[in-house]
């Protein structure tokens, strides 16, 4: 998963360090790798919405939180 989200993020100017790429991996276990993709695209949507030039931590957080309401 860790791979995937960095490459993922590596499309897109962004702001997240080495250990919250990690902690996104290690709390997305069940994941498919479809499941990441949206998730990376979901915050690409949140830093647009706040008109960032760069994706954030806080954007992933806020697409995880969402698309985690959306999976129960």
């Amino acid at each position: 998963r860790l791979e995937i989200i960095k490459i993922k993020l590596a499309e897109v100017p962004h702001r997240v360090t080495q250990d919250q790429a990690e902690m996104i991996a290690a709390n997305t276990d069940s994941w498919s790798g479809a499941d990441l993709n949206a998730l990376i695209n979901q915050a690409k949507f949140k830093a647009v919405d706040r008109e960032a030039h760069k994706l954030k931590f806080s954007d992933i957080k806020k697409a995880y939180k969402d698309i985690e309401a959306n999976r129960e």
